[in-house]
């Protein structure tokens, strides 16, 4: 716990509107050109809309169907996308939610 407060006390101190900013500005132009982007090449590549992260419960029938529509490049392709941009979109949400939580929690504080 006192690790948690160290971190959310340096956030605090080092958050300038700048950067609050550029986190909202990168969020925005990844909801708005990047995720689009992949979920349109991906599309292309497997055939489908189909996706296995798509959905919070899935059989192993279903899972299997997945693959099946993929075929062999499509699932190659599914592989190689979910190691680049499952690190990176992770970084950016977690950048703009963490830095638009201290905002948030900044405000309130200051009207005490």
């Amino acid at each position: 716990m006192k690790s948690l407060l160290y971190l959310s006390s340096k956030l605090n101190s080092r958050l300038t509107p700048c950067i609050w900013f550029f986190s909202v500005v990168i969020f925005a132009l990844f909801l708005a050109f990047i995720l689009p982007e992949v979920s349109e090449r991906s599309h292309e590549v497997t055939g489908t809309s189909d996706s296995p992260d798509g959905s919070f419960f899935y059989t192993p029938e279903k899972l299997y169907s997945v693959a099946e529509q993929y075929g062999e490049s499509g699932r190659s392709y599914y592989i190689k996308e979910r190691f680049s941009f499952d690190i990176i979109w992770p970084l950016v949400y977690w950048f703009f939610l963490t830095t638009s939580i201290t905002v948030l929690f900044r405000s309130i504080s200051n009207e005490k």
